[in-house]
């Protein structure tokens, strides 16, 4: 196993010890997580990094097993997030393809379960890599191919 340093190098972007921009809204703060997780090499982890690439280091920090009820206040953050967005048919399939995920929660391990939450939260944060509302696509193409990293990583596990 290979520990691997989540926190991404100093930009002027950066507002909390995650290095990732903080909200200030109430919904969509996006609270300070771990900066150092155990990562198996070829695990689920692994491949969601590479997976979304360049997205790691807006994403990575956000990429920790919660427990069951630090998920449900981030589903509940989800839900509110969607009010926001309701005319956006696809900040609704985003949102529904992470709850299909959660579905398997109780089978998944503690690198999946990481996956899952950096998934989730990553969609909730407005300000992340490309900030929500920015033109093409919305600001909503990074968030896709966050989430449909998590779905690959998730559905189709390694051997």
């Amino acid at each position: 196993m290979q520990r691997v340093t989540n926190t991404p190098p100093a930009t002027p972007r950066d507002h909390g010890r995650s290095g990732l921009p903080i909200g200030t809204d109430g919904v969509h703060a996006v609270d300070a997580v771990v900066d150092v997780i155990d990562v198996e090499p070829g695990g689920p982890l692994a491949r969601f990094q590479h997976e979304v690439g360049d997205l790691w280091w807006s994403l990575g920090g956000h990429c920790t097993p919660l427990d069951e009820s630090e998920l449900a206040r981030w589903l509940d953050r989800l839900d509110r997030h969607l009010e926001g967005h309701a005319a956006e048919a696809r900040s609704i399939t985003l949102a529904n393809d992470l709850r299909a995920l959660v579905a398997g929660w109780a089978h998944f391990d503690r690198e999946e379960r990481a996956v899952l939450c950096g998934a989730i939260i990553y969609l909730v944060t407005i300000d992340d890599a490309v900030p929500d509302g920015t033109p093409p696509g919305d600001g909503l193409d990074d968030d896709d191919r966050v989430v449909s990293a998590a779905v690959r990583v998730l559905l189709r596990r390694a051997p």
